[in-house]
Parts: C-alpha cells; structure tokens; sequence
C-alpha cells in the first residue's frame, strides 16, 4: 500500500486492525504482513501483529550483518536479550513511544 510516494508505505490504523483480526484466528496468535517483494530481496521489511498468548521464541540470524528494528505500534509486550550462552541480559517493556527503540 503506497502512500504519497511509490517507495513509501502506509501503516494505517484499518491496516493494523486486519492483521490483529488475522492473528487472533491464527494458531500462533500473529500475522506477518511483508513489505519486501520477495524471501529473497537482501532488506526484509515486515510488520508482525502479536496477540495476547503469542511466544516468538529466541533466535539468532547467522548473517553479520543483519539486525532487527523493533517498534510497538500498539499494546505492549515485554522483550528480554540473551548473551551467547543464552543467559537472559536485558529485558524491555516494549510499547507505543518507549525508548529506547530495540
């Protein structure tokens, strides 16, 4: 969905309630909804719709050079950081104009 400009996307508040709607019905309790035309395009850009009871369990990419850009747009959800052993570091409550952004 553009907005303004043909590489700018819109996140609307219609937008966000679909993906919640979509997660609540879905088994994992998410939606993912991908920004990025393709699995293989080099910049994965997506927005993840949590609901209530949803897990994302710990991972690492193998990739030195990827990272990953966590906002919450809405609700809230708690965030913990690991060190390479997997022993818990930091932990975040993550919510609309938290800081710091993780």
């Amino acid at each position: 969905m553009s907005y303004g400009h043909p590489l700018m996307k819109n996140v609307s508040s219609d937008l966000m309630d679909q993906w919640l709607i979509e997660a609540a019905q879905s088994p994992r309790k998410r939606s993912h909804y991908n920004y990025h035309p393709s699995l293989d395009d080099p910049v994965q850009r997506l927005c993840i719709a949590l609901c209530k009871g949803t897990y994302v369990r710990p991972h690492r990419h193998p990739q030195d050079d990827c990272w990953e850009l966590i906002i919450a747009l809405r609700g809230r959800t708690a965030m913990v950081t690991f060190d390479d052993a997997g022993k818990p570091q930091d932990k975040y409550l993550l919510c609309p104009l938290s800081l710091p952004a993780v």
